[in-house]
């Protein structure tokens, strides 16, 4: 379940930045090769905790999302199939039944992995959550002993402990396969970290001294400003090695790949006011010509699909091509210095409308 929220995080990121790449009517917040001034220091528990390995944060006001009715009245319009509670009310209260911990009792979510690492894990019945390089520091008022016995409840077995240079990091072998759950580990009052074992005990390397997070990195996710959500990831090389130079998209466009294939970052940003949703997705290139260029192949792409979209007798008619259509025609693009930055506005009904089209894309349908 980890591996599939971080990739799910990670793939929200890469294809909103090659549909396109976001302005919000500010000027981005620094560049590749000139650095945004270092922040002031944060005073969250959560980011002071990440070791140095991860090249992925994102992080869930977990808190404001839950008193936030926009958002709960958006989940029980969606259509979301045979199996999920209804409403927002019953989604919590199934988490009540099955845990026997409050979800409210969860205030902020980081999560932090190495997604080269992530990329390389596979298996034939599905990804142990400890495997790869994952972790999530959560923060909240829970008790210790409450979430242990959430845990236990939730996944019906017993937590085992080890000691780990001062803390004791709780996991449970899986019977089937022989795979360990996640590992958890409580850092202080009310915050914890659960992942694979090797995120789990860098955390605890990083809370007996050793140097956290530090960088680019972290510099571009404090500036960042995202209500919902916000995320800041190294893209790797390794990645977009793989890139050709030029990819034909039958009746739409030939895309320039070779720009893509110099991006360095990105961030992304969620918010939410009133019944407007606002996304803004940033990349950092290593040289303008490069952001210059993607951003013009972004724009074609962009022409061709809306064109492919009202041609006579294509799927313009279908409602979630239609807002499809709305959020490509809310979409703009713009480049500064050695940053591409897109920018999309929804409205709460435009997001209930494309939730099909979003759900088909992840389910393979």
């Amino acid at each position: 379940m980890l591996k599939k929220f971080a990739l799910l995080v990670v793939s929200l990121s890469i294809v909103a930045l090659i549909l396109a790449a976001v302005a919000c009517g500010s000027e981005p917040k620094g560049s590749i090769s000139e650095p945004s001034p270092t922040p002031s220091p944060t005073s969250s528990p959560t980011i002071e905790a990440i070791p140095q390995r991860a090249n992925l944060i994102a992080s869930i006001p977990l808190e404001s999302i839950l008193a936030d009715k926009g958002i709960s009245d958006l989940y029980d319009k969606v259509d979301k199939g045979t199996g999920v509670p209804a409403t927002f009310d019953e989604l919590l209260q199934m988490f009540r039944d099955k845990t026997g911990l409050d979800f409210k009792a969860f205030k902020e979510a980081t999560l932090f992995g190495d997604i080269i690492d992530l990329s390389k894990v596979s298996s034939k019945n599905g990804v142990a959550p400890s495997e790869g390089y994952l972790g999530v520091i959560v923060s909240g008022t829970f008790k210790k002993d409450e979430l242990i016995a959430a845990v236990e409840k939730g996944t019906g077995k017993k937590l085992k402990s080890e000691a780990y240079k001062g803390y004791d990091i709780y996991s449970a072998i899986e019977e089937n396969s022989g795979a360990e759950s996640p590992n958890l580990a409580f850092l202080d009052e009310g915050v914890s970290v659960i992942g694979s074992v090797d995120a789990v005990k860098d955390v605890i390397d990083v809370k007996n001294g050793e140097k956290g997070l530090s960088g680019d990195l972290l510099e571009a996710y404090e500036g960042v400003d995202g209500s919902l959500v916000k995320l800041a990831l190294n893209i790797p090389s390794e990645w977009l090695s793989q890139l050709p130079d030029k990819q034909d998209i039958s009746g739409i466009s030939t895309l320039e790949l070779k720009y893509f294939k110099e991006m360095k970052m990105a961030t992304a940003a969620l918010d939410e006011a009133g019944d407007n949703f606002n996304l803004e997705v940033r990349a950092g290139f290593s040289d303008g010509v490069s952001a210059s260029g993607a951003q013009g192949t972004i724009d074609g792409f962009i022409s061709g699909l809306q064109d492919l979209i009202k041609f006579p007798g294509g799927s313009g008619d279908i409602p979630e091509m239609t807002a499809l259509l709305n959020l490509l025609d809310s979409s703009r693009l713009s480049v500064n210095d050695n940053w591409l930055t897109l920018h999309l506005g929804l409205t709460t009904e435009q997001v209930g409308e494309l939730m099909p089209l979003l759900q088909g894309m992840f389910s393979g349908g």
